[in-house]
């Protein structure tokens, strides 16, 4: 999440983004933790599926509250 965050919010709007949204960030490490549970190629998947699952989930968090707002 950090990574999309940076590029659209500010420090304090990001930490009150997560806060916000606890069982987004804390479901993608519990899954992505199992992942790594699996030998040599957990870690292979892991890298690129969750920065890749995290920043799909946060921009669509994003963007929903954009369109709220703007509505």
């Amino acid at each position: 999440m950090d990574y999309t965050l940076e590029r659209h919010l500010s420090y304090k709007q990001s930490i009150q983004f997560v806060k916000n949204h606890k069982g987004t960030a804390i479901g993608n490490g519990i899954i992505f933790m199992l992942m790594l549970l699996i030998p040599v190629i957990g870690i292979i998947f892991v890298l690129p599926l969750s920065v890749t699952a995290a920043s799909t989930e946060t921009i669509k968090i994003v963007l929903n509250t954009e369109k709220k707002h703007v509505l």
